[in-house]
């Protein structure tokens, strides 16, 4: 029997950046296997939500879940809250980044102007990661 291959969440994120789409939901099945398939993604947390009880709607449609496999962004509100955390700090540090490479190259010094992208993110996460502490 071949290895299974599972959708990658980082599939279901890209359809959603190249459709601009907030939540994906892929539902497939592989016939080797005899396993149904089911990964979700959503921007926000509401969205991640959203996407994760869509994904078990559907699921829950095509039969057997004890031979069902998940391969999610989140399962918990607290994770889709992590998550969208982290994913919003590495657009920003993505977004700073780019800044420095062209201001740097324009005119050989470093500016600021991506800072409050950075920082809100960076806060964001910081947030999230102290509520999540006993």
């Amino acid at each position: 029997m071949s290895e299974y291959k599972p959708v990658a969440v980082d599939v279901a994120r890209q359809i959603a950046t190249q459709f601009d789409k907030s939540a994906v939901v892929i539902l497939s099945y592989d016939p080797v296997h005899q396993l149904t398939h089911t990964t979700t993604y959503g921007r926000s947390a509401a969205d991640k939500d959203a996407a994760a009880k869509l994904g078990d709607a559907c699921a829950s449609l095509v039969g057997d879940l004890s031979r069902r496999t998940n391969y999610e962004d989140y399962r918990t509100t607290d994770q889709a809250v992590r998550a969208e955390a982290i994913e919003r700090l590495i657009a920003a540090a993505d977004q700073a980044q780019c800044q420095c490479s062209i201001t740097e190259r324009e005119s050989g010094h470093l500016v600021g102007c991506w800072m409050p992208a950075l920082s809100d993110a960076i806060e964001a996460a910081r947030k999230n990661v102290g509520a999540m502490r006993p």
